[in-house]
């Protein structure tokens, strides 16, 4: 079965327009409601990193060719791991100034 891709590409942005009204949504009311935006930052940060992984071993495990699946190499868990930390400084250092 062969699907449209016009239909795909509005599920996707469909999708990503649902996931970030969602987002927003629980950042308001967990701010709101006195979580500090550290705890919460760090929350997302290791949430997104389960998300990601979770992704990557599915398709792993899923795949009929699991050879041209390529995992990041040192460098890219680098990037992706200071990324988030420096998001969280940014966070920590706009928070500390109010």
């Amino acid at each position: 079965m062969k699907v449209n891709p016009e239909y795909l590409s509005v599920c996707g942005l469909l999708f990503t327009a649902i996931t970030f009204s969602f987002y927003n949504l629980i950042v308001k009311v967990a701010l709101d409601d006195g979580l500090d935006e550290m705890i919460f930052t760090l929350y997302r940060q290791i949430g997104s990193l389960f998300l990601l992984s979770s992704i990557l071993w599915i398709r792993q495990t899923t795949s009929k060719n699991p050879r041209f699946i390529k995992y990041p190499n040192r460098q890219q868990i680098f990037l992706f791991v200071t990324c988030g930390l420096g998001k969280i400084v940014y966070i920590y250092i706009q928070s500390s100034q109010n």
